[in-house]
């Protein structure tokens, strides 16, 4: 099945393109969007960069047709390495469900977790490789994800 999602990156991106094709994960819903540890990123139509805290990311999120107000699963780069997936999984007050290394994605919508791109490419063109990333699954502090 694919995935419902929001889509926070630019249409010119091949993310987007290659996002429509990701499968769903039971219970969560898909946010495409860009991230370091630290921030939330949108990438503009010339290229430039607006970085935005877990706060006003969230309100985004809550204010985009796409999202339901369920879990979140983020296809983001690094978001599950810092504090921001904790930080946006207490503001929605959901799970959030984020990456610790770079999501790659395939033009068939399949996800590899890694900061190798290599090992990804290998992966996609049907190697056995392990990722050597991992997805992590952030619970609200106030435990209403449980």
């Amino acid at each position: 099945m694919i995935s419902a999602y929001a889509s926070f990156v630019n249409r010119s991106e091949i993310l987007h393109r290659f996002s429509a094709k990701i499968r769903s994960v039971p219970d969560y819903e898909d946010i495409i969007c860009h991230a370091d540890e630290n921030s939330f990123v949108i990438v503009m139509s010339d290229g430039s960069e607006y970085k935005m805290t877990a706060a006003e990311f969230a309100k985004r999120i809550k204010g985009t047709p796409g999202y339901k107000g369920g879990n979140v699963r983020l296809i983001s780069c690094k978001a599950g390495r810092g504090k921001l997936a904790q930080e946006l999984a207490d503001l929605l007050k959901v799970k959030v469900m984020a990456a610790t290394e770079n999501v790659n994605v395939s033009y068939r919508g399949e996800l590899f977790v890694s900061n190798d791109r290599q090992k990804a490419m290998m992966y996609f063109m049907g190697q056995k490789i392990d990722p050597t990333g991992t997805w992590i699954v952030f619970v609200p502090q106030d435990g209403r994800g449980e």
